[in-house]
């Protein structure tokens, strides 16, 4: 009996979705998990997790840009089935994936200094990285324009 205490407390407090991972093959992974559950010892049925305590797993384990989205559309995951819950976290993560896939690319350019050119709209002037002072010797000089070492 105790272990399956054990179990089920664990899927509730330290199973997380890993990032990487679908929406649809998570709640999969979590239905297998949760069908292994009577094969513990001394387990009578009722005993597993019923379909109510699975959604607030799932709505527990997304991340909070989601459970955000979900205020914003006026989604209650406690009333849906898991079915409805999966279908609006797929359509969530399709979002995210244009999105990023879009915006976050030309973001991280600009962010990591690899343009070529300043970013006119941010009002930011180009600077030339400092060079400690002149201690530093020669083959340390870098060139922010041509991303290669001034030592040739």
């Amino acid at each position: 009996m105790r272990d399956l205490q054990m179990q089920k407390r664990y899927m509730h407090q330290f199973m997380r979705k890993p990032k990487l991972m679908t929406i649809c093959a998570y709640v999969s992974q979590v239905n297998k998990l949760n069908s292994y559950l009577p094969l513990f010892p001394a387990f009578a049925n009722g005993q597993g997790m019923a379909n109510n305590k699975l959604l607030k797993l799932f709505e527990f384990v997304v991340p909070n840009k989601w459970k955000k989205q979900f205020n914003l559309q006026g989604f209650n995951p406690s009333e849906q089935t898991i079915q409805a819950f999966v279908e609006f976290c797929e359509h969530l993560e399709v979002t995210e994936d244009l999105f990023s896939s879009t915006h976050v690319a030309d973001n991280r350019m600009n962010s990591k200094g690899n343009s070529k050119s300043p970013n006119p709209s941010s009002g930011s002037k180009w600077t030339p990285k400092p060079t400690g002072g002149g201690t530093k010797r020669k083959e340390d000089k870098w060139c922010p324009w041509h991303e290669t070492s001034l030592m040739t």
